[in-house]
This record gives C-alpha cells, structure tokens and sequence, in this order.
C-alpha cells in the first residue's frame, strides 16, 4: 500500500513536503497494531462494500491519531488516500473516463492544500465533505463538480422552458479551490455536465443549482465587471439569498477563519482579499445565494 500512495500522490502532483509527511505518518500508523487494525478495517470493509459508516470511520482515524501520536486531519486524509485504489476499480467497473476519476480525486489534493494554509497541518479538517466521491455519487467534470439532488425552494420555479418544484431532481453543483473560476472553463464543465447527466432529462434540459457565498447578490455591488466571480454569479437565476453577520466562509478568500475581531488584520495579497477586507470593515455582511441555470447543452435558457 505505501508504494501505491507515493506513486497516487506523485501522480495527482501532491507537494513533496506533503508526500514524505504523509508517508511518515502512514508509517508510524502500520507500526502501532491497534492503529494499523482501525486502518485496515476500514480499507477492508470498503473493498467489500463499496461503502462505509463514514462518520464511524473518521471518528476512529480520530483515534488511531491519538495512539500514534499524529494530527488527526492526516490520519482522517490517509484513510481516504488508502480508500482511492478501490476507488479506482469501481470507476473501471462502470466504464467511466480515467479523466473523470483524475478531475473527481483531485479534490483531496485541493482539501489537502487548503488545511495546509488554514490550519498548518498536511491532511484535512472536511474529510466528512469525501464519501460521495468514493461512493460514485458525486463527479468532478472539468472545472466543476456535480451530484443529483432534490430541488430545495418553498414553491415552484417556472420559466417557458421548464417547471422546478420543491423535490425534483436537479443537479447540484460544487466549486473546488482549485485555481481562477476562468468562465470559459465554467461553461466548458457545463457542457461535460450536460452529457454526463442529460439522459435523467426527456425535455433535453439540465437544471444546475448551487447554494455558494459566491452566489450572493453583494457582489453584483462591490466586484468589478471582469470579475470571474461575478460573470459565473451572472449564469444563474438568483432564487434566494442571505446575508450573516459571521463570514464563515472567509477562510476560502483569505486562508484563515474570519471573525469580527481579526478584520483589520486579515491579508490584502489579492483583488478579491482587499474589496472584502475594506467591505468587512465597513460592517459589510458576507452572505450567499441559491441559484438555478437552465441548460440545453449550449445555451443558458432564462
């Protein structure tokens, strides 16, 4: 198993910091019986499952850690690291693209990075965010990443080309951290979607919604005109929004936690960091929205 996570972090171009880490702690896991037991059983039940009690297994990874003396968010990301060569079967079972399952486990390396600057840490604080990826249930395809889901709004959505009511199947859309939201590739991924997910449709029309910070109308007020942000924002039919008084998702724009009290102290490295930081500290409030696009393989219909 070792030479076959340096080699899939190798290849999924991980940092070599993070390689040897990793490998480090993985190591001192396979020395300690009990540690190497809570491992192995999971790796074992999942290769005869295609699944597991996700929120168990982290838990006990939680515990591994601690008799090994190694940080959780490393123990919780090598379970999944381990989980990925199975993985990879199922993906070959169903004939799906060795692309897909390329662009669909990138992930962990974007979720690596990003405990990487929040945290300090080689691993993962939102390993409860992997399972669906490992049971087949949610893809990466090009830029974005998308799972079926049921259509959450109190009432209905309509438009000319279709009706959306509370419950339907739509499908749901993620934006990894994985570098400028560059629209030519949001569209280019909205097409791979269409394909991937048109023939759940008989009227030949995908609806995507995506409930994200990036979708909240403040932008329409404090982003440029060429913003990436603003021009994906722009795709879609805002339904619904919020505003809060805590920016939970702050650590996505500034690489840290985003309270009331570390404003003024938060980094201006980028555009995006310095409108915000001047927005926060004018008791902006950060917030998000739901948005729907309807979709018939090239054009956005409204």
């Amino acid at each position: 198993m070792k030479e076959y996570l340096e080699q899939f972090m190798t290849d999924f171009k991980y940092p070599g910091d993070a390689i040897d880490s990793l490998l480090n702690d993985y190591s001192s896991i396979l020395e300690k019986e009990e540690a190497r037991c809570i491992l192995e059983t999971h790796v074992s039940d999942y290769e005869k499952n295609n699944t597991l009690d996700w929120q168990k297994a982290i838990e006990s990874m939680d515990a591994a850690a601690k008799l090994v003396q190694i940080n959780s968010y490393s123990a919780q990301f090598i379970l999944f690291l381990c989980l990925t060569r199975h993985a990879h079967e199922l993906y070959e079972k169903q004939s799906l693209p060795e692309q897909i399952f390329y662009d669909s486990f990138c992930d962990l390396r974007y979720k690596l990075m990003d405990c990487k600057q929040v945290r300090g840490v080689w691993g993962s604080f939102v390993c409860f965010w992997f399972p669906r990826f490992f049971e087949l249930t949610r893809f990466a395809l090009g830029r974005l990443q998308y799972e079926t889901f049921e259509f959450d709004f109190d009432g209905e959505y309509k438009t000319k080309y279709k009706i959306l009511r509370n419950g339907d199947t739509v499908i749901n859309m993620h934006i990894p951290s994985a570098g400028p939201l560059n629209h030519d590739s949001v569209i280019d991924s909205y097409k791979k979607a269409y394909s991937f997910y048109k023939n759940l449709y008989s009227d030949g029309i995908v609806p995507f919604v995506c409930d994200s910070w990036l979708l909240t109308p403040v932008h329409e007020k404090i982003l440029p005109e060429n913003s990436n942000i603003l021009k994906f924002m722009k795709d879609f039919t805002i339904i619904s929004s919020m505003q809060t008084d805590n920016f939970n998702d702050g650590w996505r724009v500034f690489g840290k936690s985003v309270t009331r009290d570390n404003i003024s102290e938060l980094p201006e490295e980028t555009t995006l960091q310095r409108i915000y930081k001047n927005y926060l500290l004018g008791d902006g409030k950060a917030g998000a929205g739901y948005g729907v696009i309807l979709f018939d393989g090239e054009n956005i219909l409204k």
